[in-house]
């Protein structure tokens, strides 16, 4: 069968065609996300689309950001950047985060041990919006800056419930 006596030049432009627009897509500084689990609850729900941009540029606190974990890619926010310190606190058998929203609530939190970490140089601590189904650092520790692959530009501010 003579392929150029049947289709004539069309399979080529067809082709370049399909090869342009592929390398075009590949360089876009955006990709899609979908958000899996409930650990952005409120912010974003499971199953939820949004954009993502792989140009980074300065990280700050509050960003949301796609990181590579170990169990594949997580949406988190930044909640601590390099040289910055975590206080935790030691309650009933474990150290939890002084931050976290249950220790507002004791009348003297200043009776509990404490300990403070500082965040390395490369690294960064990530938390989900809702702590009580979040895998993140405070399970998985600090994870390097170079495990996040994109940051999503402009995400819907985070509740104050």
């Amino acid at each position: 069968m003579d392929w150029k006596a049947l289709f004539g030049n069309r399979i080529f432009k067809i082709l370049f065609a399909g090869v342009v627009t592929a390398g075009t897509l590949a360089a876009q500084p955006y990709r899609p996300v979908v958000v899996v689990g409930n650990s952005m609850q409120p912010t974003y729900h499971d199953h939820e689309f949004t954009i993502a941009s792989t140009a980074l540029g300065a990280l700050r606190r509050g960003d949301v950001v796609v990181v590579q974990g170990p169990q594949g890619p997580m949406v988190k926010r930044i909640a601590y950047l390099p040289g910055d310190s975590i206080t935790y606190l030691y309650f009933g058998r474990e150290w939890m985060l002084a931050s976290d929203g249950g220790f507002r609530k004791l009348k003297d939190p200043d009776k509990f041990p404490k300990k403070t970490v500082v965040v390395p140089e490369g690294y960064v601590f990530v938390l989900g919006d809702n702590p009580d189904v979040s895998i993140d650092s405070r399970q998985l520790g600090v994870l390097p800056i170079s495990q996040i692959t994109a940051k999503i530009p402009n995400p819907r501010p985070q509740s104050s419930a």
